[in-house]
């Protein structure tokens, strides 16, 4: 496997990742760690959160596209493979956006920053309401 660096690198990584998860249920007897994986697990199945991360989810699958259509020709949010990340890129910068860490710079039109404001609010509003639930 030596002479392919994708698999190596990429699936490698994604084993490695995955492994780790499953290192995680050996730390669930442990009197310090087991409470806090159990109460990660069960706060991530419950039905309200379930519905809040499906919201988020949709609007920034939403808001990525919307973007990438308002501003085509955007090195950060184009459509085309050519450009700097790909259509993928759009989906990450929305994502930091929906976090707090954003660029205005990124969003040249006029449409696509009135866009933005919503989604900044929308995003805050269910932020907050999955912090309360």
């Amino acid at each position: 496997y030596m002479h392919h660096d994708v698999a190596v690198r990429y699936v490698g990584a994604l084993g490695f990742l995955l492994n780790s998860f499953t290192f995680l249920q050996l730390l669930r007897p442990f009197a310090e760690t087991g409470p806090v994986i159990k109460m990660t697990l069960d706060i991530l199945e419950d039905r309200d959160i379930k519905g809040f991360m499906y919201m988020a989810a949709v609007m920034l699958v939403g808001f990525s596209v919307a973007f990438a259509i308002a501003m085509p020709e955007s090195e950060t949010f184009g459509i085309s493979f050519d450009q700097s990340g790909g259509p993928f890129h759009g989906m990450l910068i929305v994502f930091q956006s929906m976090l707090g860490a954003f660029d205005l710079e990124n969003y040249d039109h006029p449409l696509a920053i009135v866009m933005f404001v919503v989604f900044a609010f929308f995003m805050v509003v269910v932020m907050l309401n999955l912090i309360i639930a």
